[in-house]
């Protein structure tokens, strides 16, 4: 009798075991992916964009999408950032706001400049411009990996693009893949936002 007690006893509490860990993994873990997904969606998009750059400023003007990055990482590279940094850069940044509904999309970089006569000014670096039509027909998936091994395809889906004249002449050579420093575009929001004024 005391052995089908301790028997009935050993299956109870297995049972109470296996109940307990079930509960675990239907009760908690769902509860935990819930919070970690509630603390990725709480970040608003400047931050999520912040994460891509530091120093990025967002600016809404109608339904245009205007990103200025101060100082991106990479700028001293030169022609590694013309044909690898930038493009992934804006890749990444198009790639958060590919829902957001904006007609046009630019993303320039500012960076200080010293003229001729030694006086610092700020200035556009590079910039890009990219219409919605075509980012909604980027697979961001495949196609930041292969602008970052090719961006060919970078530059040439852009709407527009421009590359500040002396860092473009003294970052070019035979791997650099845009063949000029600028695409221009008729677009208003490219014309008015594109670059800053040059300093004499």
């Amino acid at each position: 009798m005391k052995r089908r007690i301790t028997r009935n006893k050993r299956k109870t509490n297995r049972f109470i075991g296996c109940f307990t860990i079930l509960v675990v993994i239907f009760l908690i873990v769902p509860l935990s992916i819930t919070l970690v997904n509630s603390n990725t969606k709480s970040q608003t998009i400047e931050e999520q964009l912040k994460g891509v750059s530091k120093n990025t400023e967002l600016n809404i003007e109608d339904k245009n999408a205007l990103i200025t990055i101060k100082n991106a990482s990479g700028i001293s590279s030169g022609n590694l950032f013309i044909n690898v940094g930038f493009p992934e850069i804006v890749a990444k940044d198009l790639k958060i706001l590919k829902n957001e509904g904006y007609e046009n999309i630019l993303i320039k970089v500012i960076t200080d400049f010293v003229n001729d006569k030694g006086n610092e000014y700020e200035g556009v670096l590079m910039s890009a411009l990219f219409e919605n039509s075509t980012i909604q027909n980027i697979n961001f998936e495949n196609w930041i990996t292969k602008i970052t091994a090719d961006s060919s395809s970078f530059y040439e889906l852009s709407s527009a693009y421009y590359i500040q004249p002396k860092y473009y002449i003294d970052n070019k050579n035979e791997q650099t893949i845009p063949k000029y420093n600028s695409k221009t575009s008729k677009i208003l929001f490219w014309n008015y936002n594109a670059y800053l004024p040059e300093q004499n």
